[in-house]
């Protein structure tokens, strides 16, 4: 059996993912932004 991406997606989010992201998913206010981008560069590198 072979899944693509879309199809597994659906099957473990229980909607098709653009739907559950429309639901669930919201922007993150400019606190957690920050944090993310002083995380990143931490552990990532300072370029996105």
């Amino acid at each position: 059996m072979t899944l693509g991406k879309a199809e597994a997606r659906e099957i473990f989010y229980g909607m098709p993912y653009d739907d559950w992201k429309a639901r669930h998913q919201t922007e993150a206010d400019a606190d957690k932004q920050a944090e993310f981008e002083k995380s990143f560069a931490a552990n990532v590198g300072k370029e996105r």
